[in-house]
């Protein structure tokens, strides 16, 4: 059975079970068939970190429980899901408010207030109604799960968060130094590998507790060479 901190991956397909609506799902296929398939989302096992609130209480805590091999079907109750409705994250807040911002809300508009993930539920004499529960709040959760690997070994568990987050690069580890070497045809200066640079040197440090010191070694090409190139 997987120890907290042990890096589990899996596949899962996630619905509501009163109407066995799919929300979300490793499955390209399965995402498809549901209408929940985005591009931009690279489909495929997850990675998770056992019992770090990385998934739904619910889906962490079946986890600690869990080994390699183990295909199950898990029903969540809402507590351990996405929580239970509160009333009082129902407001309403000026329409000037997102006016200010040059933004003109309507109903099911999902917005961001204050910091929180919220949806427009109507708009009406000069005020908006906003709920800030989560779409599923007081849904009971079915998971079909399916574990494909585990890592319990910190040297196994950075080469599957680097696996994860920048599969082009090479990730060795040693007595609590990681490395990464990043090789000269990923964009070192683009918005996502630097997104995805500062999430792996968290997650490093987060998850890999014996982790002392992260080297990333990137190789740069000469950038009027590279430019040169571009216009042949």
């Amino acid at each position: 059975m997987a120890k907290e901190g042990e890096f589990l991956r899996i596949n899962y397909t996630a619905k509501t079970k009163d109407d066995g609506k799919v929300f979300d799902t490793t499955s390209e296929a399965e995402a498809k068939k549901a209408g929940i398939f985005n591009e931009r989302v690279r489909y495929g096992p997850a990675l998770v970190p056992v019992g770090k609130k990385q998934v739904i209480e619910g889906l962490d805590e079946e986890l600690l429980n869990a080994k390699k091999g183990d295909k199950k079907q898990i029903v969540i109750p809402a507590a351990k899901g996405f929580g239970t409705r509160n009333a009082d994250d129902v407001r309403l807040v000026p329409l000037s408010k997102f006016q200010e911002q040059k933004v003109q809300p309507y109903a099911g508009m999902p917005v961001e207030l204050d910091g929180r993930a919220a949806r427009v539920q109507s708009v009406s004499g000069g005020r908006v109604r906003v709920d800030f529960n989560h779409p599923l709040a007081d849904k009971e959760l079915v998971y079909d799960y399916e574990v494909v690997a585990e890592y319990s070994k910190p040297e196994e568990k950075f080469a599957a968060l680097a696996s994860d987050l920048l599969p082009d690069c090479k990730a060795s580890y040693n007595e609590g130094v990681g490395t990464l070497e990043v090789p000269l045809k990923v964009d070192k200066s683009s918005r996502d590998y630097l997104v995805m640079k500062t999430r792996f040197y968290v997650q490093a440090f987060a998850f890999i507790p014996e982790t002392k010191k992260l080297e990333f070694r990137e190789e740069w090409g000469n950038p009027q060479e590279e430019l040169e190139h571009k216009r042949l």
